[in-house]
């Protein structure tokens, strides 16, 4: 079992312009006795120069 904290930045464009976020989310993964791997990540982004300031993403698998 495992728990880990998750920062970043990005750098990109959109359709119009250039945008720069922030990133900070976290992942927790899980072994099962049979091998298989699970986890769950969770992540939230802001964004600068950009109408869509916010961005919230979860991934299971």
């Amino acid at each position: 079992m495992m728990l880990s904290f998750r920062t970043g930045a990005s750098l990109g464009t959109n359709t119009h312009q250039f945008i720069a976020g922030a990133t900070a989310g976290f992942e927790f993964s899980y072994t099962t006795k049979q091998g298989i791997v699970l986890f769950l990540r969770q992540k939230n982004e802001v964004v600068f120069w950009d109408d869509d300031t916010w961005r919230v993403g979860g991934l299971v698998g």
